[in-house]
């Protein structure tokens, strides 16, 4: 098995790793540890549950939940109305959301780059 093929193997993993890990409780204390869940973000074929679209996610989620985004370009506006949710990109050079963004009240995000086409 070449080294790149191990890499291949083993991202997916981590991204598992990274989602199974305890999650705190909201900064602004609204929210419990065990209220708190993890929406996976990848276009990849992948063995755990994810979603394919950021805004698919964005609506999903519930106050303190976290997003993590994998790598890649995400089209389009996100729209995000959930209070206190956590938005991350698994890598900043290589998580672009490409549109309009509107962050709702209380709403993180981190580790990505935003393009607005207008």
């Amino acid at each position: 098995m070449g080294r790149g093929t191990l890499v291949a193997v083993l991202r997916p993993a981590l991204v598992v790793l990274v989602l199974l890990l305890p999650l705190a409780g909201s900064a602004s204390g609204s929210g419990s540890a065990r209220g708190c869940r993890a929406i996976a973000v990848t276009r990849q074929a992948v063995s755990f549950a994810h979603v394919r679209s950021l805004q698919a996610a964005v609506g999903q989620a519930r106050p303190c939940d976290w997003i993590l985004v994998a790598p890649g370009v995400y089209d389009g506006a996100v729209t995000i109305q959930t209070p206190d949710l956590h938005v991350r990109g698994l890598d900043r050079n290589r998580v672009v959301v490409d549109g309009a963004t509107g962050p709702g009240t209380g709403s993180r995000s981190r580790r990505m780059t935003s393009r607005s086409r207008t």
